[in-house]
């Protein structure tokens, strides 16, 4: 289920037992009101760990404000954001900035920097994070093994086809090492092989990493894989919630 009982905020005791149960994201009334518009009225959403959840909108929806509120880069009016057990936002105000999140994106393109080589992208993301010098070199090449990039860690990105500049993508967001990933229609500029392959590699570095996965698309179709279910965003809430997914 999508839309859930918010817990006992009034006990301090309640919601501490709330926030340790959860298990992946919890978000809890959460609007955000742009110009006179509430392109988010009161929506609650729970994804478990290991679970992708697949969020069909039209284009002005609302469906790219939610991923901006869960990376930390759009302020919220009401609600609130639990990732396991930890408040993210609470009534409305972000407690943990976007670089402290164990939050990763991928966005359509890729959203990569045209003048950074493979390893670069992956050695300057890991040092906004924080991870030493000394450790970098070792896990940029886990990263480059883990969405198949090895060969190319020399490359710009203009010279990448779409398919690899998306894995590039994927590899940035796992340098975050994250309980969230968020996806803004990351199959979109792809070609149908393209789309399955990179489905695939999604579905398995879901299994290996754990992390809950919100994929906001235009597109019903690109719900499928195991632990999967889709929603639909409707005048800010979600609706129709149904699995779509098969455990194999």
């Amino acid at each position: 289920m999508t839309q859930t009982k918010k817990a006992n905020t009034t006990d301090p005791e309640a919601a501490r037992n709330a926030g340790a149960r959860d298990a992946g994201l919890r978000v809890e009334g959460l609007r955000v009101v742009l110009g006179e518009r509430a392109v988010l009225d009161g929506l609650d959403l729970e994804i478990e760990l290991g679970e992708r959840v697949v969020l069909v909108g039209r284009s002005g929806s609302g469906k790219s404000t939610l991923l901006r509120v869960l990376a930390g880069f759009q302020a919220a009016d009401a609600g609130d954001v639990h990732l396991c057990g930890t408040a993210l936002v609470a009534n409305g105000r972000h407690l943990v900035p976007p670089q402290a999140r164990p939050v990763g994106s991928l966005f359509q393109g890729g959203g990569l920097w045209p003048h950074m080589t493979v390893r670069r992208t992956l050695d300057f993301a890991l040092k906004h994070r924080g991870v030493p010098r000394s450790e970098r070199p070792a896990r940029v090449r886990e990263l480059v093994e883990r969405v198949e990039l090895v060969g190319y860690e020399d490359r710009l990105p203009g010279t990448l086809s779409g398919g690899e500049a998306q894995r590039l993508g994927l590899a940035r967001a796992l340098s975050t090492q994250p309980r969230l990933l968020l996806l803004d229609e990351p199959l979109g500029p792809l070609d149908a092989e393209l789309r399955e392959s990179l489905s695939t590699m999604l579905d398995r570095l879901r299994d290996e990493y754990g992390f809950a996965a919100l994929h906001v698309t235009h597109d019903p179709g690109e719900a499928r894989g195991s632990r999967t279910r889709t929603v639909r965003l409707v005048d800010g809430v979600l609706v129709d919630a149904s699995p779509t997914g098969t455990d194999e």
